[in-house]
């Protein structure tokens, strides 16, 4: 059994819309006619990866000269820099 099923899905650069298959967290071949848990009707909605990166680096942020340069490039000298900014 699937854990999820997501129908009429349109894909970036695909011609006609689409079923996706969830089991296990992972997309899956579906059979025909194969039970879900949850079935979704995206009514040809594009489907994409998160437009986000929430993937940051600490030790950048808040450095680049303001307040001041980050000498170490540590990830703990970058935090104290941005606490600071925050701080005062």
């Amino acid at each position: 059994m699937l854990d999820l099923l997501i129908r009429n899905a349109r894909l970036p650069r695909a011609d006609e819309a689409r079923e996706l298959a969830i089991r296990g967290a992972r997309f899956v071949q579906s059979e025909p006619g194969e039970a879900a848990v949850q079935t979704f009707d995206a009514a040809g909605g594009l489907v994409t990866p998160p437009l986000v990166e929430p993937h940051i680096h600490l030790d950048a942020v808040l450095t680049v000269g303001q307040p001041r340069y980050n000498q170490s490039g540590s990830l703990f000298e970058g935090i104290a820099s941005g606490a600071s900014e925050y701080a005062s």
